[in-house]
């Protein structure tokens, strides 16, 4: 948000730099209930309020901001500007060919940037293989509470950078209360709407004639603190129903080759998973089969070759990316020629 964050943490009562809104990641120490956090690296700052984050299949990260702003894209952290005696980067700007948006109603209630995206929410890459090939890694879906919508965000290269084109409506809707403030791909490939369902959405500021309660939120009995909806975007008459994901979707430590084998699913939602555990595990008995993985020269559809990218930071999780273990470095370096500019860039990332 725009108020200065200055986090603290446990390890050696340290406090991190402060910065105000845009993203930020951190790494954590210890397992489970003990994790502590350890770092915290302040990557890029946005323009507003930054309350959308989308992390694309080869690693690209994109957001939405309030005000005016509703896709950005992040090429290169701080931390490579900061390294350049004399470099500095800048604010992070939109990358939309519009912040106004499509509504089915005129019901609208807004105090500024009329018609057009003032609480940005979410920015979702389609990254599963239910939908057509054209969403494939190439569609955000970036929610606007007070339009009543979901925005379908088409990306496109511009160079080294990215284009986002504010195409159509994945869901929109003419009920007032209809307030749809995230959408992400669920384990099923369809997309998942979270809709907080309040006729009021915007807190401030306060209108004549009513009082400014706690929040700075303007107090009026048309809040609703109880009540939500979920909504499942289905494409086609013949999608599988949550219940039908495939049944080795029990991801379990106890089972690393279903694990690495689940590296290649055509869903992120699981293959991130199965990353996490594989690295949480611990073990490199798994190296030669994510080097079998790694040197797959083959690409999809639309030019990615996800297990690889995948096997690629599930060595780096497992710290086996050192000169005590030539045979995964010479694989990585392989993979500079890698078919896949995706591969080719995260394994540059890993190196």
């Amino acid at each position: 948000g725009y108020n200065n964050s200055t986090p603290s943490f446990a390890v050696r009562r340290r406090t991190s730099q402060a910065f105000r809104m845009g993203f930020f990641r951190f790494r954590l120490s210890g397992e489970n209930e003990a994790a502590e956090v350890k770092e915290v690296e302040f990557l890029r700052s946005t323009n507003n309020n930054t309350w959308g984050l989308g992390i694309g299949e080869d690693g690209e990260i994109f957001g939405s901001t309030a005000n005016h702003c509703p896709s950005v894209h992040m090429a290169i952290p701080n931390r490579f500007y900061e390294n350049v005696r004399g470099w500095a980067p800048q604010v992070l700007q939109q990358i939309s060919d519009t912040f106004l948006f499509q509504s089915p109603t005129d019901k609208i209630r807004q105090v500024d940037q009329f018609g057009g995206y003032t609480a940005g929410a979410g920015h979702a890459i389609y990254s599963g293989r239910t939908y057509p090939q054209e969403y494939w890694n190439h569609v955000a879906f970036v929610c606007e509470p007070t339009g009543h919508l979901v925005g379908a965000f088409v990306l496109r290269h511009d160079g080294t950078q990215y284009t986002s084109q504010n195409s159509f409506n994945l869901l929109a809707s003419d009920d007032e209360w209809c307030a749809p403030i995230m959408a992400e791909v669920g384990p099923d490939g369809n997309v998942w709407v979270l809709d907080w369902y309040n006729y009021i959405v915007q807190h401030n500021p306060t209108p004549i004639g009513f009082k400014t309660g706690k929040g700075n939120a303007y107090e009026t009995d048309l809040r609703d603190k109880k009540h939500g909806r979920i909504y499942r975007i289905v494409y086609g008459q013949d999608s599988k129903s949550p219940t039908d994901v495939e049944p080795l979707r029990r991801l379990s430590i106890d089972s690393p080759a279903e694990l690495v084998s689940a590296l290649q699913n055509h869903n992120l939602f699981w293959r991130r998973h199965a990353q996490r555990l594989l690295v949480e595990r611990g073990q490199p008995d798994v190296v030669p089969s994510l080097l079998k993985l790694l040197r797959d020269q083959s690409v999809d559809g639309i030019g990615l070759n996800v297990a690889a990218i995948h096997a690629l930071w599930t060595l780096h999780g497992l710290g086996v990316v050192n000169n005590d273990q030539p045979v995964v470095l010479e694989s990585i370096h392989s993979a500079l020629k890698h078919p896949s500019a995706g591969v080719r860039r995260n394994a540059l990332m890993v190196l």
